[in-house]
């Protein structure tokens, strides 16, 4: 599946918007936006069987006048993710490390006051993992520049999470955490 859309920015919805200062003048521009998802396929990793997804993520700002500035973000992940429950899910934050990529709103992308660039959204796939279960294997990406007076300024990073040993436990492991033989437990 793949889509276009194209948008003008509203106005912003605070004059305190943080970053960088913003120019007296307002602000022009084009920003493009994509966004790709695709189901990778069934991978075996530890003995646990895992299905993989790819999504990325980049905006591109470009022709900026006044208060907008030209610029990139980009964001990537790649995980294998297993049928076990993830043991912190519905509890906030992702135990995988994971995060899921959402529609931009344009007013996020105001980058200054009066900045209003035209928009163009692109949209493949409809690949999703699913937040409730564990990633064996995940590496994720962040990175970007921006132009400034004294010339482009950027940088990124990657982050890799692999888990391993990962097995279910059943009955006969229910000794597997009390106190040994010869110890005492505190009260």
């Amino acid at each position: 599946m793949t889509s276009t859309t194209v948008m003008e920015t509203p106005p912003p919805s605070s004059p305190s918007t943080p970053g960088p200062a913003a120019s007296p003048q307002p602000g022009s521009g084009v920003l493009d936006i994509s966004e790709t998802s695709k189901v990778l396929g069934p991978k075996t990793l530890e003995n646990v069987q895992t299905t993989g997804y790819s999504q990325d993520f980049k905006m591109v700002a470009s022709h900026s006048t006044g208060s907008c500035r030209d610029g990139t973000f980009e964001a990537s992940m790649v995980q294998y993710v297993s049928t076990y429950a993830d043991p912190t899910a519905g509890g906030g934050a992702h135990a995988s490390g994971g995060f899921h990529f959402a529609r931009p709103s344009p007013v996020q992308f105001a980058t200054g006051s009066g900045c209003r660039p035209k928009m163009t959204f692109h949209h493949a796939g409809n690949a999703a993992p699913p937040s409730d279960r564990l990633a064996m294997w995940m590496i994720m990406g962040l990175g970007g520049n921006t132009q400034t007076s004294q010339g482009q300024v950027g940088g990124g990073f990657k982050t890799l999470i692999e888990r391993g040993n990962v097995r279910v436990l059943g009955p006969s492991d229910a000794g597997l955490f009390d106190v040994p033989a010869g110890f005492t437990k505190e009260q």
